[in-house]
């Protein structure tokens, strides 16, 4: 039996959103194939409009060696929904290879960013900020940082019924 506070939190629809290829700026410049074509992340609206979730979270691929460094629940303001991004993932991901364990520990990079998206317009606006980390003294001469910015749409979806 669902109690009226909880009818709150379940689910009722989610918007799917891609972004559109065309629209990716990377480092201020014009960058269609960087953009993962099959890229898209859902955001699950309950019955009165209020997000739930955001999947997936951080808008990360799910490994076991993802760091969520911010695990917030979407916020509404008006008719945008905001969403703050930020984990962390080894440069070199093991994927349970030995031989790959010592250089996974070696460098990571930091993902940070923004997520909004307009509900009435059903579009979104993506910053995400790429940067590495290193975990040993080496020297190097210049490491910027990748900037990467997204333009989506977002189409309107039924969940199915949780009864």
């Amino acid at each position: 039996m669902l109690l009226f506070a909880d009818i709150a939190l379940t689910p009722a629809y989610e918007l799917v959103c891609r972004p559109d290829h065309t629209q990716t700026i990377v480092n201020g410049k014009a960058e269609a194939e960087i953009s993962q074509k099959d890229a898209q992340f859902s955001l699950q609206l309950d019955a009165n409009d209020e997000p739930v979730a955001i999947l997936p979270t951080n808008l990360a691929e799910e490994s076991d060696q993802i760091i969520h460094q911010i695990n917030e629940k979407p916020q509404r303001d008006g008719g945008r929904i905001t969403y703050r991004i930020g984990y962390m993932q080894p440069l070199i991901p093991s994927n349970g290879d030995a031989t790959l364990e010592g250089l996974s520990k070696l460098a990571h990079i930091a993902v940070s960013g923004d997520l909004e998206v307009n509900t009435t317009t059903l579009t979104f606006q993506l910053q995400q900020t790429f940067q590495i980390k290193l975990n040993v003294n080496m020297p190097i001469s210049t490491q910027d940082d990748l900037n990467i910015r997204f333009k989506g749409a977002c189409i309107k979806k039924a969940l199915q019924s949780q009864t």
